[in-house]
């Protein structure tokens, strides 16, 4: 769910890295080429966009998000809680199979052989010089990552508060905290 004004995009290529989740789960989402094409070039796509392609399952306007996302959560707050923790945990066992296997290589890629670059260290360097000169750190993260978010544990968690799923506990159907 989206709201129809807020872009998404993986823009990490411009600073000299990638996007390790999305590399594995957007070409799974939307297709090789597309996801390639997203990966590779840092292009913002809009709402509507995201829609057809199926990283979004709702797009509305921002003053109707937060009703739309209520009535979602009421519908499956009147189904079983237990059937849907199953439910969830079957569809993660069968998408976690092979990630989970690819995780770990795409992260020793990104955080052993990438992060020692020194594209790199200047993407990181002018994100944070562009950072403290518009003095609204946390707008510019919110922004930077507002399309960066990758589905975890059946919730979808900020890339600025979400370490590596390979450093995150495993989580079972019964645990349904989230971070904060």
């Amino acid at each position: 769910m989206i709201a129809s004004e807020r872009p998404l995009w993986t823009p990490e290529i411009k600073l000299g890295v990638f996007p390790p989740v999305a590399a594995i789960l957007l070409p799974r989402i939307i297709g090789e080429k597309r996801a390639r094409e997203l990966i590779m070039l840092g292009d913002m796509i809009d709402a509507a966009e995201a829609l057809r392609l199926g990283l979004v399952n709702h797009v509305v306007p921002a003053a109707e998000l937060e009703p739309k996302l209520l009535s979602v959560l009421v519908k499956l707050r009147d189904l079983s809680a237990s059937a849907l923790a199953m439910t969830r945990a079957a569809l993660d066992l069968g998408a976690q199979n092979s990630f989970q296997s690819v995780l770990a290589e795409v992260e020793n890629l990104y955080l052993h052989e990438l992060m020692k670059t020194e594209d790199a260290h200047e993407g990181v360097r002018s994100l944070w010089r562009s950072e403290s000169r518009s003095g609204d750190i946390s707008s510019m993260i919110e922004e930077f990552s507002s399309g960066l978010a990758a589905h975890q544990c059946g919730k979808v968690l900020p890339l600025r508060v979400r370490p590596f799923p390979s450093q995150m506990g495993k989580i079972t159907p019964h645990q349904h905290k989230t971070e904060a």
